[in-house]
């Protein structure tokens, strides 16, 4: 395979995956020795029955928005909102990777919630159905702007307020699991959040990984 991505002009070559691979070890191992980068882990996943993570203490006490902010429902985001958080995401103010138009196909409009503070969208939890688990929406991007991320407690309100629809929500008959998934780039208080206030009540924790191989360096 390597030589072939050469020939075509390929410089490097990436494996996604995760620890929930059967043979985890011996094919890192397998990476190691053909001279892949060593993995590198990208997301802490975890799968919660809706109905069992909504029993989270800190949910129940999260429900007012701060003065000043408005709490929608992601089917009201307006054209003008649409269009700003498409330039914020173009110019790179957002990270493309939480755009809340990723996976737009997929969406739970009624499930997935905003964060509005004088007419400027502030935060988001979008929620979407998921294409490798027939039974889960994936808590696909939640993001706070940055000077609004300390004492507001955003991401946690978003965060509940999409959990209460999905347990509201008729989709949680065929859809009852949440994925839930944090980038090991995020904040150590987002991560430590994460392990101690998700984590706990879902019935699955994983990581994903990423290696990489340079194929312009020379053939063993």
């Amino acid at each position: 395979m390597e030589k072939v991505l050469r020939q075509a002009g390929c410089t490097s070559v990436e494996v996604d995956y995760t620890t929930r691979l059967p043979a985890l070890v011996p094919f890192e191992r397998l990476l190691l020795s053909c001279r892949w980068a060593p993995p590198e882990a990208t997301l802490l996943m975890s799968l919660g029955n809706c109905h069992d993570v909504i029993k989270a203490p800190w949910i129940g006490a999260v429900r007012d928005v701060p003065p000043g902010f408005e709490l929608f429902e992601w089917a009201q985001l307006s054209a003008d909102e649409r269009a700003c958080l498409d330039h914020a995401v173009a110019v790179g103010e957002i990270p493309k990777n939480l755009s809340p138009f990723a996976d737009e196909e997929a969406i739970e409009p009624g499930i997935s919630v905003g964060v509005r503070r004088h007419g400027e969208v502030v935060a988001w939890m979008t929620v979407t159905r998921s294409p490798f688990m027939p039974d889960a929406l994936c808590y696909r991007s939640t993001y706070v702007r940055p000077q609004w991320r300390a004492a507001r407690a955003l991401g946690p309100l978003v965060l509940s307020e999409a959990l209460r629809r999905h347990v509201a929500s008729p989709v949680r008959e065929a859809r009852p699991v949440g994925a839930f998934g944090m980038s090991f780039k995020e904040s150590v208080k987002m991560l430590n959040f994460y392990r101690k206030r998700l984590a706990p009540y879902c019935f699955s924790s994983y990581e994903s990984r990423c290696a990489v191989r340079r194929l312009d360096e020379p053939l063993s």
